[in-house]
């Protein structure tokens, strides 16, 4: 049994730090209101949406996952503060705001279970049927071994009940726990690492028009063929040069480097470190605890990461060599454990069911910035467009993915294209990437075997149409999605 005058005490210790704890997530050392993520106003709406009693009773339980340092924490305590951001939606509802930090409950002992129940005790509630509104907001819930089950049978007993909000945050890996039962009953909100229009917004406040971003997203997955691509772009030039215009000068290098994280916004001093320190702590906290490695094995990861940042292609006889495990099927399993809590996206190689398999899949990191702290932001001859690869696979799964893309690959064999989108609807759009690149020579050869709608190649000098297949556009026109 908890210790109930011991949880008491923690509680409100707790509180009387609330108020710290909220100055120093929401404003910046020189007393400024930090800028907020895109994702800040679809939790707003949430929050809003369930004041006003507008929310559907079955959507009480929202869980915001991502790598650690995405800025999850931070998000959801601007949320819950929303009124400082925007004055003209008064705060003025009587509800509860309970903020719990569900790692520090766990360090002195104690379950998220036990807070909940201890909440309910000591505020003279009961959950099926209080009356007042309260919103839980449980931080890096993962730490609790039970939480999949606690919010399963928390979200039954306050089935009916439209006065019981739950946003709670997570490490990527926690998809892996989430149980079929809890699945059914929540929310899954993914937060990725920083888009370049993302980062022009909250570092240099500059914001570009959203119709344009989606537009030209849209219409590389949706369009029907090159020359309806082409047309698009053509169209849209004008308002493409002027937003490009807006970039400040070295801005999508720097972002490359180091601009993935909103950790880095304020000041790139030891950008680097701030982003291996979060490399360290994901491979011991959502790698090796999660999948219960022994502590000896963390040395090889590390080995394991740093060789995938520093490799164009690599294969798996060299990754065995390198960090001394022979067995394939742990090889395969500590990379999916690397992909697993979000550092890496494994593309796999182009072909049929028997085809596939025997190739290894391309490991691209999930930002630019994650291969750039790695490497302390010096890239050999040939990992140098790599940062576009792993630009354009961030894309695929936060923005793609939403416009009818349904699964990256790309082509091993030598001289292949970088990338093929499949489609939803089947058809096939195939993508080379790189710095100065004008010819389609890649794009035309995978073609041959993929029989794509058309291609487009991201790296040219302008923009341009060839042979009614390819459209070669500029690195810029993608930093624009």
């Amino acid at each position: 049994m908890p210790n109930i005058s011991t949880l008491r005490e923690l509680v409100l210790n707790w509180n009387s730090r609330l108020p710290y704890i909220y100055d120093n997530y929401l404003y910046s050392s020189g007393g400024n209101l930090l800028p907020r993520r895109k994702l800040f106003n679809k939790l707003e709406s949430i929050i809003n949406n369930f004041l006003n009693d507008t929310l559907n009773e079955l959507e009480k339980i929202f869980l915001i996952t991502g790598i650690k340092g995405t800025g999850k924490t931070t998000l959801l305590l601007q949320a819950l503060n929303f009124n400082k951001y925007d004055k003209s939606l008064a705060d003025n509802q009587i509800y509860d705001k309970v903020y719990v930090d569900v790692g520090k409950l766990k360090n002195e002992g104690f379950t998220l279970n036990d807070f909940l129940k201890f909440y309910e005790t000591e505020h003279n509630l009961i959950y099926e049927n209080n009356q007042k509104k309260i919103i839980f907001v449980f931080d890096e819930v993962h730490y609790d071994d039970n939480w999949g089950l606690t919010l399963k049978n928390f979200f039954d007993a306050t089935k009916g009940n439209k006065n019981v909000l739950v946003l709670a945050t997570g490490s990527s890996a926690i998809k892996l726990r989430l149980n079929t039962d809890l699945a059914r009953r929540s929310t899954l909100i993914e937060l990725f690492p920083l888009q370049f229009t993302e980062y022009l917004e909250m570092k240099y406040n500059i914001s570009i028009d959203e119709n344009l971003s989606t537009g030209i997203a849209d219409s590389i997955i949706n369009s029907p063929n090159a020359v309806s691509l082409y047309d698009y772009l053509v169209s849209a030039k004008t308002s493409i040069n002027e937003a490009i215009r807006l970039f400040p000068a070295n801005s999508v290098n720097e972002f490359f480097l180091f601009g993935g994280f909103p950790f880095n916004l304020e000041s790139s001093q030891l950008a680097f470190e701030k982003i291996k320190n979060v490399i360290d702590n994901i491979i011991l906290k959502d790698i090796v605890n999660v999948k219960e490695y022994k502590i000896n094995v963390v040395s090889q990861i590390n080995l394991l990461v740093y060789l995938l940042a520093n490799s164009d292609t690599i294969s798996i006889e060299k990754i065995k060599k390198s960090i001394k495990i022979t067995d394939n099927r742990t090889i395969y399993g500590i990379l999916d454990s690397i992909a697993d809590a979000g550092l890496i996206t494994k593309v796999k190689a182009f072909g049929g069911a028997y085809t596939s398999p025997r190739k290894t899949p391309k490991f691209l990191f999930n930002s630019p910035s994650i291969r750039a702290g790695i490497l302390d932001g010096f890239y050999n001859s040939g990992t140098e467009g790599k940062k576009l690869e792993d630009y354009f696979s961030l894309l695929f799964n936060n923005v793609f993915i939403k416009n009818g893309a349904r699964e990256l690959n790309y082509d091993a064999a030598e001289g292949g294209a970088d990338f093929i989108i499949r489609k939803n609807n089947g058809d096939a759009v195939i993508v080379e990437t790189g710095y100065n690149k004008n010819k389609t020579n890649q794009i035309l050869k995978t073609n041959k075997k993929v029989n794509a709608s058309f291609g487009v190649l991201i790296g040219s000098d302008d923009l341009t149409l060839e042979d009614d297949f390819a459209v070669k556009i500029p690195v810029n026109y993608l930093m624009l999605i």
